[in-house]
């Protein structure tokens, strides 16, 4: 299957591109990411830094949301 058979997305087709107006109003500054079996990173999504580690998913949501509660 070459590239020849491919057709450019458009938006009558079951796959579309979002306009850039469309998204979250106030999208999340840190993420809680999953790294293994009771341990979460909380990373800044801007630069993937990451910023502090919990043991248990509700902790790491909690300091993330400190994290962007102390944002000016």
């Amino acid at each position: 299957m070459g590239s020849e058979s491919l057709q450019p997305p458009t938006s009558s087709g079951p796959f579309y591109r979002l306009t850039p107006e469309v998204g979250y109003m106030h999208p999340r500054l840190f993420q809680v990411i999953a790294v293994s079996q009771g341990f979460f990173h909380i990373r800044e999504a801007g630069t993937g830094q990451v910023k502090g580690f919990r043991c248990t998913y509700s902790d790491a949501c909690a300091l993330a949301e400190h994290f962007e509660k102390a944002l000016p």
